[in-house]
């Protein structure tokens, strides 16, 4: 059903030119992102830090490094993303400790930028809140149709976390390759009809964490829908 589109590997010698940072802006509900915070280590993979400093004129507030991958806008469709049902594997790890209200947000997130078109939080949250949000698509994004959340196993080590969706199965999401929950389609769970591209976000949502946290990304797949 969901044919494999493309591979980006982080752990090779240069960063990939598809990574886009986000540069330096606010982020909702709360939190600031800046480009420095995202750091690419050859060898190793892609590291977006969260850790207190001043950047955002929060002193004590935690930045995180934040972006898109296959970049963003209306021409991000088949080759840069998916064109409307298909999904995405992130392979990823996150630094031990007490996260506080640091959230690492993976998402398919719409390529016009238009949030009522769909926003899949497939991972949201840190190695204390596993969670998902699958977002209304129509007049109220901001309702989640959807949650779940994912094992403990998570929490710790290397994983990849996998999510697919399409009109006639809903939305499903695998640990490892074993499916773990899944929403299948209603008059509130819908399936997008617009391309989506991958966005990573690492933000302190209250604006109050004192730790330091690092998300780690290995390498993060496209997959088609026939």
């Amino acid at each position: 059903l969901y044919p494999l589109q493309q591979v980006v590997n982080f752990t090779g010698n240069t960063l990939p030119t598809v990574w886009n940072d986000y540069g330096n802006e606010v982020q909702s509900p709360a939190g600031y992102v800046a480009a420095s915070h995202a750091v690419f280590v050859p060898g190793t993979g892609l590291e977006l830090k969260g850790y207190p400093d001043s950047v955002s004129g929060n002193v004590g507030g935690v930045t995180g490094g934040s972006g898109d991958i296959w970049g963003s806008g209306s021409t991000d469709a088949v080759d840069n993303g998916v064109a409307s049902s298909g999904g995405f594997d992130v392979c990823f790890s996150m630094s031990a400790g007490n996260w506080q209200d640091v959230h690492l947000v993976i998402i398919s997130w719409p390529s016009d930028n238009v949030w009522g078109e769909g926003e899949n939080d497939f991972f949201e949250g840190n190695p204390q809140s596993l969670g998902i949000n699958v977002h209304e698509i129509g007049s109220n994004p901001a309702t989640n149709v959807y949650q779940g959340s994912w094992p403990s196993a998570l929490a710790t080590g290397i994983h990849d976390i996998s999510a697919r969706w399409d009109p006639t199965n809903g939305y499903r999401f695998y640990l490892d390759g074993t499916l773990v929950n899944s929403a299948p389609i209603s008059s509130s769970v819908k399936a997008p009809t617009t391309s989506h591209h991958l966005s990573i976000q690492m933000q302190d949502t209250s604006e109050s964490s004192t730790s330091t946290e690092t998300a780690t990304i290995y390498w993060v797949a496209s997959y088609g829908y026939n």
